[in-house]
């Protein structure tokens, strides 16, 4: 049997030819097998070609209005469920006491009051590190990806050449699996705020269940503090998080060191389009970790935490950061491409008002998000003034 060296076809909702524009955000479909008529199926892989930046905004739009409900809700969940209701009922079940023994205390002495307000520095460094990442997943280089094949019989379409070439067949339409795609900063978003907000419900199960005496000089006996005088008062007074007494277990500045530690791992390599474990990426990565390092020990030397909470800090969330990524959300929300396809469409046969209207309201719901997401960093952590 005679095998020709062919361009591939691009394929779409037809199989006519597209235009310049649109053939970066076009499917390729090679073909892997040569059959000898037209009533066999083929098998190929589809390859994803280079899209134009304003594309790949299409289609983060796509999954940031596809995902809302589980991105504002880990944020209400971090914003009015750990920032205030958890935080009031622990310190409406404050008892002042001494400090325990703790290893960590005996090790590291007390921080000066001087050296207290640079105690979230590395959190500073580590926020700048992660958003590094981020930007890898909007401008990074999306390259060209395998993809698992996932062939639905209701959208096999078949396209045959000539009697001459009839062994020639290419499959069309599928439905694919990417293995080891681009990453989208809407699914990294969604899967590290779930991640937060769970790692905080798990925290608050922990330090509601047993009360221990707070370390922090504010909450020792003989000092000063206003609890909550009653339980439906923890569910609408707000208060700064050195305004609250009882020792949290285990720490929310550990919890979040470590899933940008994860962040990193997993994504870091792929944002940016480098080796998995190269020199770049194991370079982000150990300084990622001596970040963590520093801060565990800021934490207890400014006596924000024990020694115990920095401790099961450290077990607990990179084992939440896996088994989310396992067992609840084992797979990346995938982009519905015919979807984004007709939505540019649509777009671009807008008139200019109702272009401007479009991207005034996307710009509004983001400065939402933003400040939503802001609020739960001032709220954990008091560096921002």
């Amino acid at each position: 049997m005679r095998r020709e060296n062919r361009e591939p076809f691009l394929t779409g909702s037809d199989s006519t030819a597209v235009d310049s524009e649109n053939r970066d955000a076009a499917e390729i479909r090679i073909p892997l097998e040569f059959h000898t008529s037209c009533n066999q199926s083929s098998s190929y892989v589809t390859l994803r070609g280079r899209k134009s930046f304003s594309h790949r905004l299409h289609e983060e739009k796509y999954l940031f209005t596809n995902q809302v409900f589980p991105l504002l809700g880990s944020l209400v969940l971090l914003i009015y469920g750990a920032l205030v209701v958890f935080r009031n009922l622990a310190f409406y079940r404050y008892v002042p006491g001494n400090r325990l023994k703790d290893l960590g205390f005996d090790i590291f002495p007390e921080m000066p009051a001087a050296g207290v307000p640079h105690t979230d520095d590395p959190i500073i460094i580590m926020l700048v590190l992660v958003g590094f990442v981020l930007l890898g997943a909007l401008l990074g280089p999306d390259k060209t990806r395998k993809v698992r094949q996932s062939i639905t019989s209701s959208k096999l379409v078949r396209y045959c050449q000539p009697e001459s070439d009839s062994d020639f067949i290419v499959a069309g339409i599928m439905e694919s699996h990417q293995t080891d795609e681009h990453p989208y900063l809407a699914n990294i978003i969604r899967r590290m705020s779930c991640a937060y907000s769970i790692g905080h419900i798990l925290r608050a199960m922990t330090y509601l269940a047993t009360s221990l005496p707070g370390s922090a000089e504010h909450c020792l006996p003989g000092a000063e503090s206003n609890p909550p005088k009653s339980i439906s008062e923890c569910f609408y007074r707000m208060s700064s998080v050195n305004g609250t007494c009882g020792d949290l277990i285990f720490s929310g500045h550990m919890l979040y060191m470590w899933l940008a530690l994860c962040c990193i791992q997993k994504y870091g390599a792929k944002c940016w389009g480098i080796v998995q474990h190269g020199r770049f990426h194991l370079s982000l990565l150990f300084l990622g970790f001596v970040l963590l390092v520093i801060q565990g020990i800021n934490v207890v030397m400014s006596r924000h935490h024990y020694s115990v909470d920095v401790i099961v800090a450290s077990y607990t969330t990179p084992m939440l950061f896996h088994f989310y990524n396992t067992v609840i959300q084992p797979n990346e929300y995938q982009v519905d491409f015919e979807a984004v396809e007709k939505e540019i469409a649509e777009y671009r046969t807008c008139s200019p008002w109702k272009k401007l209207l479009i991207n005034l309201r996307i710009l509004a719901l983001l400065a939402l998000f933003v400040f939503l997401l802001m609020i739960v960093i001032h709220g954990n952590f008091k560096w921002i003034s």
